[in-house]
């Protein structure tokens, strides 16, 4: 699949988005490359506490998403009470790309808002959750490689490297419009939300059976490109 996916990290469409791709990966076929984006950069930095009707309007967002499960996919039915500021989840995942480890982090990341009700928007809860995944790539800074620290108090990410990348998905997301967070973009058409997941999804045929035996190690990602 020759395809880019920008998304952000507190999008419902977007959880589905990366557990579908998660699929991909373990079925061993071609997965689009995976750029975060920042869907409401005005948010307060500290991040908002839903109220009832903002809190109901994201109940009815995750139940869209919902609807468009498929056998044997699953996704939180609750909604969290906190919306964070989606810049420090995007700067770890840009870190976590130039050190190799994204497709590690971006689960995490998911799983820690959705599932935990974490604050992701926190650097000091990014500095706790993702220092086992850092560990396991390459060496871009050493507060990241020897303690996970990908995020600075400012929220931003630590090298000028991710930095640069950041601005460029940004970039790239407003150029093919910006107003949907979940996007794909392929090489004939740009689709956004709920087309966009139905483009992710797995057919019945590719998804991976129960193994007796030792299954080979799926094939890795095949990025589009290096910005």
């Amino acid at each position: 699949m020759s395809a880019i996916v920008y998304a952000d990290f507190t999008c419902p469409a977007c959880y589905l988005a990366s557990l579908r791709v998660d699929g991909l990966i373990a079925a061993g076929g071609p997965v689009p490359d995976w750029r975060a984006v920042e869907h409401r950069p005005r948010l307060p930095r500290a991040g908002i506490h839903l109220q009832t009707s903002a809190r109901n309007t994201r109940a009815a967002e995750v139940g869209t998403v919902r609807a468009l499960l498929q056998g044997g996919e699953t996704f939180p039915a609750t909604v969290p009470r906190f919306l964070p500021h989606p810049a420090a989840a995007a700067a770890a995942y840009a870190e976590a790309y130039g050190a190799g480890v994204a497709d590690l982090v971006r689960p995490l990341l998911f799983h820690a808002y959705w599932v935990d009700g974490k604050d992701i928007g926190d650097p000091e809860v990014l500095r706790r959750l993702l220092p086992p995944a850092f560990a396991q790539g390459r060496r871009t800074s050493d507060p990241i490689r020897d303690f996970g620290y990908a995020v600075t108090s400012q929220h931003g990410p630590i090298t000028t490297q991710a930095y640069r990348r950041m601005r460029r998905w940004q970039e790239e997301w407003l150029e093919l419009g910006g107003s949907v967070a979940l996007t794909l973009a392929t090489r004939l058409d740009t689709l956004v939300g709920p087309n966009a997941l139905r483009q992710l999804a797995i057919s019945p045929s590719r998804r991976p059976r129960p193994a007796t035996a030792p299954r080979p190690r799926s094939a890795g990602p095949t990025l589009v490109s290096k910005p």
